[in-house]
């Protein structure tokens, strides 16, 4: 397993994951589907999340749905409890080289080597 402190560049990441692509960028998520996926990332229900963040459980699941937008209150309580995601929460884009990434991209980068279990 890869730790998020090893990840120097973006090609460091490339290395590790096997491609010469910008895995994330130039995908464009709402910005609430940005903020569930950290949810789900992190395995946090939204209860969960609410207790993490002092904010009403409600709040997260309106805001989630589309039903109202993402306030700051929203983005720096995720900001607090998961610095690595902000760049790519407000924009949808990664800077793995500043340590800034997605769920997703984190996820590949730790996934166990698939090639090397078949050899």
């Amino acid at each position: 397993m890869v730790e998020l402190a090893e990840l120097r560049t973006i090609q460091d990441l490339r290395v590790i994951i096997g491609t010469n692509s910008y895995p994330c960028q130039g995908v464009f998520v709402e910005v609430n589907e940005r903020f569930r996926a950290i949810r789900e990332f992190k395995g946090w229900t939204r209860a969960e999340l609410a207790q993490l963040s002092g904010l009403p459980q409600d709040s997260w699941r309106n805001m989630e749905q589309g039903k109202v937008r993402a306030n700051e209150d929203h983005f720096q309580a995720i900001g607090k409890l998961c610095p690595e995601f902000v760049f790519w929460l407000v924009t949808g884009m990664t800077d793995a080289k500043n340590g800034q990434i997605s769920p997703a991209l984190l996820e590949e980068a730790t996934k166990p080597d698939t090639q090397a279990k078949r050899a």
